[in-house]
């Protein structure tokens, strides 16, 4: 799993809008993750491949933005965060598998991953 900040500074929380908190902390605009499904049983990066279910979100920090959102709402590709951040997502994979994977947008109703849930944690998760 990749996560982090967007580096652009001004955030919106419970107490406003702001650049830095604490101590001169830059607040993010943006948080974003992408998370490569682990494989059971303590699979290999050699078992990646372009079937391996990726999810990526971008969620901007702006409370009022994500009100009553969940967070399927933010999905995106990994290539899309690649283009805003600069990332580079996918590195030790072979080549025609990175490309493949930078352009999956996770779609949580046709996912494998949903069989795996009971119909209480697909709300709650997807």
């Amino acid at each position: 799993m990749h996560h982090c900040w967007d580096l652009r500074t001004t955030g919106e929380g419970s107490a406003g809008v702001a650049t830095t908190i604490r101590n001169g902390v830059n607040v993010p605009i943006h948080n974003y993750k992408v998370i490569v499904v682990a494989i059971p049983n303590g699979g290999s990066i050699e078992q990646v491949d372009a079937n391996t279910p990726v999810i990526a979100v971008d969620m901007p920090n702006r409370q009022s933005l994500l009100n009553n959102k969940k967070w399927t709402e933010f999905i995106t590709t990994p290539a899309d965060i690649e283009k805003v951040t600069g990332a580079t997502f996918f590195t030790n994979l072979p080549e025609p598998v990175r490309l493949s994977l930078r352009t999956v947008k996770f779609n949580p109703a046709s996912s494998p991953l949903r069989r795996s849930l009971n119909e209480a944690e697909v709300d709650l998760y997807l």
